[in-house]
């Protein structure tokens, strides 16, 4: 099927013998007119010239929703109509009439895009802003901690407990990552407050081990 919507007359007889003698929820002319309509405006938001438009899909199910004073069995007796309109270069057309079944909550209806329209507008809106790079921690720790063991093991006053405190903090560091990227802004709040605390926990056994303050 494929009726162009000024086609009124064939577009009428197509919806009467789909419809038959239901009306009360079914779709008419009107609501053909009604969702191009609202289909241009929808394009018209996403930012899609009327050139990118061809090729666009509009599937429309009618029927308002009712209230919970209808039974389920009158929930799903409502006879209503589906239709599909596709845009042409300058027209819609209606490419499929059926009938279709509404529950309670009603038809509705959904803008369809091709792959191409779809990445036309996606770069268009990405295009809108800018995004933050991954945070990384400006110093890793790792490299400073393994300065620190060195420069413990080197010295005569180290105590065994200094170079294994060193290394349960080195090991413990390793073991987060720390210097490396952090998928979240909480991520890097704790890897910094880590960061801190570690390196100054080496520093205090540095000086208590060459008898400075601890």
């Amino acid at each position: 099927m494929k009726i162009k919507i000024t086609n009124t007359e064939a577009l009428r007889a197509a919806l009467d013998a789909v419809n038959g003698a239901a009306t009360t929820h079914t779709a008419g002319l009107w609501a053909v007119a009604d969702q191009v309509q609202k289909t241009e405006a929808h394009l018209e938001t996403l930012g899609l010239t009327k050139k990118d438009r061809p090729g666009a899909v509009r599937v429309h199910i009618s029927g308002e929703r009712v209230s919970n004073a209808y039974t389920k069995k009158n929930w799903s007796d409502r006879v209503a109509t589906f239709i599909r309109l596709e845009r042409g270069s300058s027209c819609w057309f209606v490419t499929a009439i059926s009938r279709a079944a509404v529950g309670q909550s009603g038809g509705w209806s959904e803008t369809r895009l091709t792959v191409a329209q779809r990445d036309l507008v996606t770069a268009r809106f990405q295009g809108q802003f800018g995004v933050l790079p991954v945070p990384v921690l400006p110093v890793p720790v790792l490299p400073v901690l393994d300065a620190a063991i060195a420069k413990a093991t080197g010295l005569a006053a180290a105590a065994p407990e200094l170079l294994a405190a060193l290394r349960r903090s080195r090991e413990f560091a390793a073991n987060t990552h720390l210097g490396l990227e952090f998928r979240s802004f909480e991520d890097l709040q704790q890897g910094i407050a880590l960061r801190a605390s570690v390196l100054d926990a080496a520093d205090a056994a540095i000086a208590k081990a060459i008898g400075g303050e601890g």
